[in-house]
């Protein structure tokens, strides 16, 4: 479990990385990505009884997301996919939870940018501040229950 621990706060780490560049260029680096999957493959190798869980997790929030954006018509980016699915390598079942914490914070902030009217409804928001923050919650998460 420790091991295991120690990768995902890595993974917080690239990830706070990504929220700086995201919020500021929006944009989620490939080499980030592909560090994160490495991580991912770590990990499937480290908690090698989980393998089928972790790849079925990965896959199926890919392809969620690849569909979605294509129903949307690029309505979310395809560093965003990439990410996602490099995060389920890593955190397997449990990335429904990052999911749930990354969109949490992400309709909040714009609740609360609609009602201030600094956002309108057409407008976009960089995810990676979210994703880092959802990815945070879910391994303090991990670290009390």
């Amino acid at each position: 479990m420790a091991f295991g621990l120690l990768l995902k706060f890595i993974v917080v780490a690239i990830l706070m990385y990504i929220a700086i560049v995201d919020y500021g260029h929006r944009m989620i680096p490939d080499k980030c990505n592909v560090a994160i999957a490495c991580i991912g493959v770590v990990n499937i190798v480290y908690d090698y009884r989980d393998v089928v869980t972790y790849l079925v997790s990965a896959l199926a929030v890919f392809v969620f997301f690849l569909i979605l954006a294509m129903l949307t018509d690029g309505g979310i980016g395809g560093g965003d996919i990439k990410l996602f699915g490099a995060l389920g390598l890593v955190f397997g079942e449990d990335i429904i939870l990052v999911l749930f914490f990354t969109y949490a914070a992400a309709m909040a902030i714009s609740v609360i940018g609609l009602l201030f009217k600094r956002l309108r409804f057409s407008s976009s928001v960089a995810m990676g501040p979210f994703v880092a923050f959802g990815v945070l919650v879910q391994v303090v998460n991990l670290i009390f229950i």
